[in-house]
């Protein structure tokens, strides 16, 4: 969200340097749930749509976008 908030500052505010920890973001649920794929197949539809861009745009955190939606996506 500090990308956001430099936006916002007209220029009060600079960033020191490159984002260097980003990651995507994820929604918890219960495990079996069926809201699980209907959370992935909405999510990949706003990718695909380019929705999804516009809005990281928007927030300045494109750094942690991701491509494909995924249930239990995570990386570590």
């Amino acid at each position: 969200m500090t990308g956001y908030a430099i936006k916002r500052s007209k220029g009060r505010i600079e960033a020191a340097g490159e984002p260097f920890d980003s990651a995507p973001y994820g929604w918890p649920i219960v495990k079996g749930s069926a809201l699980g794929p209907a959370l992935q197949q909405a999510m990949q539809y706003l990718i695909d749509n380019g929705v999804y861009q516009q809005i990281a745009q928007t927030w300045s955190v494109e750094a942690g976008v991701i491509e494909v939606s995924k249930i239990n996506g995570a990386e570590s």
